[in-house]
């Protein structure tokens, strides 16, 4: 990964230049930012230019032995630690290292929850054996990261470890990890790549290095888009809202297309009360998996939020595509300040109930005879 790989962002990518020009590499830092910040691009990007043996000014050489592993994601020399699902005692990072290359291959802006989603949308977790010596874990192919912090460093003067998610770490791998921050080992690097720096723990917080990264802006992500596609003529870049990933996403995939429609026919049969049709449709959506039916459901709320944007605020600030900024325009005179509420918390509660495993049938039909009532209600100023 070269810094010339990734989109913009040419003043944090100085900053990170400067820093190691002046031989100012901390041991351990942190890359922060919102979600949808190319973090995980940056530190990969920022370890093979400190690692590099033909470096610019600028960037790494791409060509140099070291490059090329690190390319490749093969660098002895290199560690990645992200959450995993675990199926047996010692599940690892190492055990999913194939289809994490493959994952972020395929685009260098992905976020946590994606992988999430390519894990079979689970809760996935670092946990505490990726950093301790248990023997039961331990063999020659899949050595720990104690066991790979014993060993000298095989090829650079930098050994990186970078850890994808550390807020997902559960709090006694935290502790272990703590312990090599405190003392790490020589030549030692460390790089934690986090959306959510504030559910670190105190201790390991303190002891990082920050660099911000970010979100694009509306400007960059639409000559982003125009390069790679041409016109961005369905309003992609704003709907985005600085996620370059889910703006990829909105262009390699139909299904915000599926989402709107069956949004649309949900909210007039819920209006129309035509509880016959209704039925159908709910048998319908049950059938799809629960990923699809919580992307319904988030997709709902933001409906709802734009709606009282048109409402209250200014329809040029809707982040929407062109199609949803023309059903929210309809839309939005159903939503007042006595029901929006009412209507998001029904949707928030409902991906709770899904994540639950509660039959999808029964809880479609039911939040839609809440929405039918819903939508009936009037603004305290008419």
């Amino acid at each position: 990964m070269r810094f010339n790989e990734i989109f913009a962002l040419e003043d944090v990518k100085k900053e990170l230049l400067n820093g190691i020009s002046r031989n100012r590499i901390a041991h351990s830092q942190v890359f922060t930012g919102p979600k949808g910040s190319p973090k995980i691009a940056l530190a990969l990007a920022y370890a093979q230019y400190i690692n590099c043996f033909n470096k610019t000014k600028t960037d790494s050489c791409n060509t140099c032995n070291s490059c090329v592993k690190y390319s490749k994601l093969s660098h002895p020399d290199l560690h990645i630690i992200f959450p995993v699902i675990k199926t047996s005692k010692c599940t690892r990072s190492v055990d999913y290292l194939p289809e994490w290359r493959n994952f972020f291959t395929s685009n260098i802006y992905s976020s946590l929850d994606e992988w999430s989603n390519f894990m079979g949308d689970k809760n996935p977790f670092i946990y505490t054996h990726e950093f301790t010596s248990t023997k039961e874990c331990v063999d020659s192919s899949r050595l720990t990261l104690y066991n790979k912090l014993a060993l000298k460093n095989f090829e650079s003067k930098y050994r990186v470890v970078i850890i994808w998610g550390p807020e997902k770490m559960l709090k006694i791998a935290s502790n272990k990890l703590l312990k090599f921050l405190e003392e790490p080992p020589e030549g030692t690097i460390f790089l934690l790549v986090s959306d959510e720096i504030n559910n670190l723990l105190p201790t390991i917080n303190s002891r990082l290095q920050k660099t911000f990264v970010p979100k694009y802006t509306e400007s960059e992500l639409i000559e982003f888009y125009t390069q790679k596609f041409g016109p961005d003529v369905h309003g992609f870049s704003k709907k985005a809202d600085g996620d370059i990933s889910y703006l990829l996403s909105l262009q390699g995939s139909t299904q915000e297309i599926e989402l709107l429609r069956d949004f649309t026919s949900w909210m007039r049969l819920c209006f129309k009360q035509d509880f016959l049709k209704l039925t159908n449709w709910v048998v319908s959506i049950s059938k799809r998996n629960v990923i699809y039916q919580k992307k319904l459901l988030n997709f709902a709320i933001s409906i709802i939020r734009n709606s009282l944007i048109n409402n209250f605020v200014d329809n040029k600030m809707l982040l929407t595509s062109t199609d949803e900024k023309e059903f929210v325009l309809k839309f939005s005179k159903f939503v007042n300040e006595e029901n929006s509420i009412l209507l998001i918390l029904e949707f928030e509660n409902s991906i709770g109930y899904l994540s639950r495993n509660i039959n999808a049938k029964i809880l479609f039909f039911e939040l839609s005879l809440q929405i039918s009532k819903m939508l009936r209600i009037k603004s305290s100023k008419d």
